[in-house]
């Protein structure tokens, strides 16, 4: 993993953490007391210019009632995919679930078109 990549990776950490809490609808005031941190604290991990331990992102995904390793996902459709079905009646979810099986079958499709295409050249 070069630099290029562990940056990227950190700033969906930092997203992910940023859009559970507000999924939870807990500000960052409220989040940094929570975890006693200070907001300044807080706000530098959420906009990727401080460092956390690995301490802190568990008690982050604590008070978010969050499993921590969705917030250390590689990107933050974890958070988003729960925030979304935690909303949604059994019905829509399973709509959802379709349609989510369809685009992969669709990517699929694709990712066989692109393997062709790079044979006949």
């Amino acid at each position: 993993m070069d630099d290029a990549d562990l940056e990227f990776r950190l700033i969906m950490v930092t997203n992910a953490i940023k859009n559970a809490r507000n999924n939870r609808g807990i500000g960052q005031r409220e989040l940094a007391r929570l975890i006693n941190m200070s907001p300044a604290a807080l706000n530098k991990i959420e906009n990727g210019s401080g460092n956390m331990r690995l301490s802190t992102l568990f008690k982050i995904a604590n008070a978010l009632q969050y499993p921590p390793s969705i917030l250390l996902q590689e990107s933050v459709e974890g958070v988003v995919v729960e925030s979304v079905l935690i909303d949604l009646s059994p019905e829509r979810r399973m709509l959802l679930a379709e349609l989510a099986l369809e685009m992969k079958k669709l990517q699929e499709l694709e990712n066989e078109r692109e393997v062709e295409e790079e044979g006949e050249c």
